[in-house]
């Protein structure tokens, strides 16, 4: 097994699109966080699945917490 560097991984990890990937992940969770503490509750914004973000929409915790 090859042994890599710190600044190869990097490297192959900004390449592959990895680190972009990442990074449009925890920009949609902070965007999901924000709109949380505003109280609207917008699963869509975690699961890119329709249907599974459809099924957690009714979840009673999150709209008690988003209840105004």
């Amino acid at each position: 097994m090859p042994q890599y560097n710190r600044a190869e991984l990097g490297r192959m990890a900004t390449e592959s699109g990895f680190v972009r990937d990442t990074f449009e992940k925890v920009l949609r969770l902070k965007e999901y966080l924000d709109r949380f503490e505003e109280k609207k509750y917008m699963p869509e914004l975690l699961f890119e699945d329709a249907e599974i973000a459809e099924r957690v929409k009714n979840h009673p915790m999150a709209l008690w917490k988003c209840k105004e």
